[in-house]
């Protein structure tokens, strides 16, 4: 009746009520052929149409259509099509009650369902704003989608439209199945001087520029992904596409991109293959840094990092592996600890080349400033193991041995990270024992282990670096936190956890180095995103807060450096001087997890100076005083005057 209300009585507007029952029964076909027909005799009714899921007298558009998919594919047709849309009361809202005009007020008590309305905001909302691109009919077209086995699925609408140079190509399978096809050509419309039928290639419907080699990229609003493709691939096959249960696409922001030197984009699109990115910028930074992330991956290697924690276990009497690694061939300390070198070489040549492309000019890798020798009396408080003075030679095979040579030392002083527990008065705690290696059967080896091995790999790499470099600025222009997550995957650590275990060496790796009179714990250090997201700080009531489990993990794993420090000297666990450096972590750990205890796990409380009437051992930890171990009731050995124990901090 809607085309007979046009074409025959004149009608300017008329409700559409076919695109609402035919859409919700699924009648694809038919409708269709509604909108075939429509174009071939005159494309500017579609103009007329008011297109809806609902009005006041039907059943509401969630009664009708659901919330899920469907709901959301028909209301991007609806906000796509030529004509006019129409939302009905309550509809973006998710309301059931059936309102009718004799009704003074609602009779429901119900509340706007936040979920659809957000993806409303997200997802219907841009494609209403842009309501010039799809308004109009004069360069509307809609195209059969040939399914892989040469037949149209009529259950797949697609059309395109465009104004100017905004062009748009929406896509929508009403249908609860799964399909793949191609769009190619368009259906016949009528020329409206001539009066014939004429169809139009895909290309030519978007008016897409560029020459047969041009890529293009564009993005789907529905999803929010960008794609590249090939205007030649497009122009002789058409845009193939997948599409499950109710998908639904809408292009948009179609755009040449220039391949150079520097932006390979005909190499990216080609190793994308109609892949969706969130970020082109993104994936073409990782995409040439792809040898950086590899020999990453070799050089945490799920295999070789199990071999490495198993032979520290054997090493020390532990229980034999289980049975989850029954498969694989021993394996010998020195293969273990060669490979891990020599992958750990790969890592560091391909690290600095990606470097030197990105750093500044005046911040070259070939001429980094001198370093004076580091102090003999033992690390700085808050900095990673001491570690020469900078080499000489600037060559870069000679900064890739020299990180070799300091990632061998820094893995032979963590092998001895498990042994150190016995030198504390009460152990490890739990907490500790999640970051820490050690000898705890209720902890897996490899996953604690895996983020340590990370660090020392990361720490040799940036000390063979010069001084001032931002490491932060490295870390993620080489695009670590994902490379990691990944890495960490095949070790167990999946999800959250990856990224946790990325948050704690980046946290490490970066973190800035203090004063000898700084104050503990440092305000500054919570201002640091990771640590923000790591311990779960947020605002309530008035007050800071963070986790309990999350900020004591933290305090521990910030000994890591100090602990390698103490294991590099080679003293022995039992030895005068490394117990009473170790009881001194100890001290200071404890003391930070009673003064955050106190505080109720409120930071500005936990960051308030000290009262008098405290003990006066967390006196002396506020202050950061260098005899803070004095205040043990037991006098320990006095130190080794020409190599006392260095004084640690921790960033709680």
């Amino acid at each position: 009746m809607e085309g007979y209300f046009v074409r025959t009585l004149g009608m300017h507007r008329v409700y559409n009520s076919a695109f609402m029952n035919m859409l919700r029964d699924e009648e694809n076909a038919k409708y269709r052929s509604v909108i075939k027909n429509t174009v071939e005799f005159d494309p500017d009714i579609l103009k007329r149409y008011v297109n809806f899921m609902s009005n006041p007298d039907e059943r509401t558009a969630i009664d009708q259509f659901g919330t899920g998919d469907k709901y959301f594919g028909v209301c991007t047709m609806m906000a796509t099509l030529p004509g006019l849309p129409m939302f009905g009361h309550g509809q973006i809202e998710a309301f059931t009650e059936k309102y009718g005009m004799e009704y003074k007020r609602p009779r429901y008590d119900e509340n706007p369902n936040q979920h659809l309305v957000d993806r409303h905001q997200r997802e219907i909302a841009p494609l209403l704003k842009n309501r010039h691109v799809f308004a109009e009919s004069a360069n509307f077209a809609l195209f059969d989608f040939w399914r892989d086995d040469g037949k149209v699925d009529e259950n797949v609408f697609a059309w395109s439209n465009r104004s100017g140079d905004q062009r748009a190509l929406a896509v929508y399978h009403n249908k609860y199945a799964s399909t793949a096809g191609t769009l190619h050509r368009s259906s016949s419309r009528t020329d409206k001087g001539s009066g014939s039928l004429y169809s139009v290639q895909i290309h030519e419907a978007l008016a897409l520029p560029g020459d047969h080699h041009a890529v293009l990229a564009y993005q789907d609003n529905a999803s929010g992904l960008h794609y590249l493709r090939r205007l030649g691939e497009i122009r002789e096959r058409g845009l193939h596409l997948h599409l499950g249960a109710y998908q639904y696409h809408v292009f948009q922001h179609w755009r040449e991109m220039h391949s150079t030197a520097d932006y390979p984009w005909d190499a990216l699109c080609t190793d994308l293959n109609g892949t969706g990115v969130w970020s082109l910028d993104d994936a073409l930074a990782k995409f040439k840094l792809r040898p950086v992330h590899e020999a990453l991956r070799a050089a945490l290697h799920a295999d070789v990092l199990r071999c490495y924690s198993d032979l520290i276990e054997a090493e020390a009497g532990a229980p034999p592996a289980p049975l989850a690694r029954a498969h694989q061939a021993p394996c010998s300390r020195e293969e273990t600890l060669a490979t891990l070198e020599k992958n750990g070489e790969h890592f560091f040549s391909a690290a600095l080349e990606a470097i030197k492309g990105s750093l500044p000019p005046e911040k070259t890798i070939s001429a980094p400033p001198q370093q004076a020798a580091a102090s003999t009396n033992g690390p700085e408080p808050h900095s990673a193991p001491a570690i020469p003075a900078e080499p000489p030679a600037q060559t870069p095979a000679e900064r890739v041995q020299s990180a070799r040579d300091r990632y061998h030392t820094l893995l032979l002083a963590a092998a001895k990270l498990p042994a150190l527990e016995a030198a504390f008065a009460d152990g490890w705690p739990p907490d500790a024992r999640m970051v820490l290696p050690s000898y705890s059967p209720q902890t897996t080896a490899v996953i604690v282990w895996a983020p340590v091995v990370a660090w020392c790999l990361l720490r040799a790499f940036a000390d063979s670096l010069p001084r001032d470099l931002n490491l932060g600025e490295i870390f993620d222009r080489l695009y670590l936190r994902p490379a990691l997550a990944d890495t960490f995957h095949p070790l167990g650590l999946d999800g959250d956890a990856a990224y946790r275990a990325v948050a704690r060496v980046r946290i490490l790796l970066t973190r800035p180095h203090e004063t000898e009179s700084a104050p503990v714990p440092s305000s500054r250090a919570w201002d640091d995103p990771d640590i923000i997201w790591f311990t779960g700080l947020h605002q309530a009531q008035g007050h800071r807060y963070f986790n309990k489990e999350a900020h004591e993990q933290l305090l521990w794993w910030s000994a890591l450096p100090d602990l390698i420090a103490t294991a590099e000297k080679d003293r022995g666990a039992k030895s005068p001087a490394t117990q009473k450096a170790l009881q001194t972590f100890e001290l200071e750990a404890r003391a930070a997890i009673a003064a955050a205890e106190r505080a109720g796990y409120r930071l500005d409380e936990m960051l308030k100076p000290a009262k008098p009437s405290l003990s006066r051992n967390l006196d002396l930890w506020t202050a950061g005083k260098a005899d803070l171990a004095t205040s043990v009731a037991t006098p320990e050995p006095a130190d080794d005057p020409a190599n006392p124990p260095p004084r640690k901090r921790f960033t709680g």
